[in-house]
């Protein structure tokens, strides 16, 4: 069951003050069966959300769903697709104006956080992509990269997002079906920053609304040595597949000299990252290529986020 002693959500003028009708959210979570534990402990805090009308939908990524409640809708990926083209897979399941993507490792200790976040999209018109607040219950800390604007600074400011965490997240489903969804082949890592692009590519805006709380370990990104080679591959692919020149050559130098000095101390991780890099150089995105105009890229740098980092 969800825990309950965890902290709670301050409810927001603009994202509560109106309730006239439940408004429909289809959660999609997806999971490999490692941590049945958490995973109950997900579905639990989602089945317990008042305020909207709520579906379920776990997608089962190289594992077959068991055990669930009866009101989860299941579906079983034999094989691993992916975190992105698995999320996708369980949205084309449900019919729901809102989408909300949900790790299976994530919780929500306030039964009110799905519907002000949902009351958010209703009132801003013109948002179409939505992060909570993601807090570590062990220390109660929000990690930087957890953060998505330009400066991080005190995670509780709200503002624009220009990535996105992709595990705790809320998207109109037009939009989404516009956009094309995740970037499926990316397998795993910056789909988000993506996705995000194109919400603000497409004249919508996305938010980080850090007055809705959830719940969610911290650990390490990238933590396995070939999630390191996709991390270099899958930068290389958002800027062929999303920049326009010289963009995209900018931005590709810039995270080479970032990510050389990061990893100057591990030289295992490095020679992944390396091999990664000439992947996405030698191979391509099997999507369809989706430029953001150079409306969005003058957008996007008003706001102090140019992407060029």
């Amino acid at each position: 069951m969800p825990v309950r002693n965890a902290m709670r959500v301050n409810t927001c003028k603009d994202t509560s003050t109106v309730n006239t009708a439940k408004l429909s959210v289809d959660a999609v979570v997806i999971t490999q069966g490692r941590n049945l534990e958490f995973l109950q402990r997900s579905i639990d805090s989602l089945m317990t959300q008042t305020g909207v009308d709520i579906k379920i939908y776990c997608i089962g990524n190289g594992w077959a769903p068991e055990g669930l409640p009866h009101e989860v809708h299941t579906s079983f990926e034999p094989n691993n697709l992916g975190a992105p083209e698995a999320r996708n897979r369980g949205a084309a399941l449900g019919t729901s104006d809102l989408i909300l993507f949900f790790d299976d490792d994530a919780w929500l200790s306030d039964e009110r956080a799905i519907m002000q976040l949902a009351e958010y999209m209703r009132l801003n018109s013109r948002c179409g992509l939505l992060q909570p607040r993601l807090v570590d219950p062990e220390n109660g800390r929000t990690e930087p990269r957890w953060v998505p604007r330009t400066l991080v600074g005190d995670p509780s400011r709200p503002g624009p997002a220009f990535t996105i965490s992709e595990g705790v997240s809320l998207i109109r489903r037009e939009l989404f079906d516009r956009i094309g969804g995740w970037a499926g082949d990316f397998f795993y890592g910056h789909e988000g920053i993506e996705l995000t692009w194109q919400v603000w590519n497409h004249g919508f805006t996305a938010r980080y609304v850090p007055q809705v709380v959830a719940h969610h370990p911290s650990g390490l990104a990238f933590r396995r040595p070939n999630q390191m080679w996709m991390n270099a591959r899958n930068r290389v692919w958002v800027a062929k597949r999303n920049l326009p020149q010289p963009l995209r050559q900018i931005y590709l130098m810039n995270w080479w000299i970032i990510s050389m000095f990061r990893l100057q101390r591990d030289s295992v991780a490095r020679n992944d990252w390396q091999r990664g890099w000439l992947a996405g150089h030698s191979t391509e995105s099997v999507a369809k290529s989706r430029k953001i105009s150079l409306s969005t890229v003058l957008k996007l740098t008003f706001l102090g986020h140019p992407p060029i980092i």
